[in-house]
């Protein structure tokens, strides 16, 4: 037989050596005019083995290709499988939330820090900066946003969420996200008179920067030291504002916010609340009101 026009074809010795054996025999038999002609129908059925990875389930002739396809991904999937697996022992409840539901619908928030009675036990003064946010208190600005609204909304404290609902491309509300209470801190009457003075804050105290003609604002300025218990500290208050709105007579307030400038931004030691962050938050709520 001729192998000179079969040099070009990838080898499989075993195969190789039975399919020449077995057309060889063949080709005696039919008693073929030239061997030549016996290998082209050699290579041609070399060809046809070599087109049919999957025969007799021999996986070592598939293309390639394919292999390399289908190598990468199962390999791709097993590593999926594991950092998914590793990343569930580190998440928060922000990312647990995203992976339940696919969106980020749920807030998580720490509680803030009121000292133990035991920390005024040699220092009564300490009560008094510590009830006006002095002192050793610590809250976030999610926190101070949520009491300005529990404070609008006459004492009742909504837990906080992103969205109130989401709907499909054309329109239509596919799930609601209610309100749900947390809690009630205040009654109605203390949040009513706690409601006047935030608005007097604005109108005529500390925080008249944040006045909007044409609607009642109210809203609180905090200067808060930035230094927790330690003594003789020069480290820049952090400013703090706090409003919602309208919160006239009648209204029902749409809006609170929670401004908060770290280390007094550009003011310094010279930064107070109304000053700093009672401007930003007047912007925030102008953006809001006017849609």
């Amino acid at each position: 037989i001729h192998y000179s026009r079969l040099q070009q074809v990838p080898l499989d010795a075993e195969l190789w050596t039975q399919l020449v054996d077995d057309k060889a025999k063949e080709c005696l038999a039919l008693n073929q005019i030239t061997p030549l002609r016996c290998a082209k129908s050699i290579e041609q059925q070399w060809k046809n083995e070599m087109n049919s990875p999957l025969r007799r389930g021999d996986f070592s002739r598939m293309r390639w290709d394919i292999v390399v396809f289908a190598t990468i991904a199962i390999l791709a999937a097993i590593i999926a499988i594991v950092w998914m697996r590793a990343r569930r022992e580190k998440l928060g409840p922000l990312d647990r939330s995203i992976e339940r539901t696919g969106y980020a619908f749920i807030l998580p928030w720490i509680s803030g820090r009121f000292p133990e009675s035991s920390y005024f036990n040699e220092n009564l003064p300490k009560v008094a900066l510590s009830a006006v946010g002095l002192d050793n208190d610590k809250q976030n600005p999610l926190q101070l946003a949520l009491e300005s609204a529990a404070i609008a909304n006459g004492g009742l404290l909504y837990a906080p969420r992103l969205v109130t609902e989401v709907r499909d491309s054309a329109g239509r509300t596919i799930k609601l996200f209610d309100k749900q209470e947390y809690g009630r801190p205040i009654t109605p009457h203390t949040a009513d008179q706690m409601r006047q003075m935030m608005i007097s804050v604005v109108t005529s105290g500390t925080g008249t920067a944040a006045q909007i003609p044409g609607t009642i604002v109210a809203g609180k300025t905090g200067t808060a030291t930035n230094c927790g218990p330690v003594p003789n500290c020069s480290v820049p208050p952090n400013a703090w504002f706090t409003a919602f709105a309208p919160a006239g007579s009648g209204q029902t307030p749409t809006i609170a916010v929670a401004v908060i400038v770290l280390d007094g931004g550009d003011l310094g030691s010279e930064a107070t609340g109304g000053r700093v962050a009672a401007p930003i938050a007047k912007q925030v709520l102008q953006a809001y009101l006017k849609g």
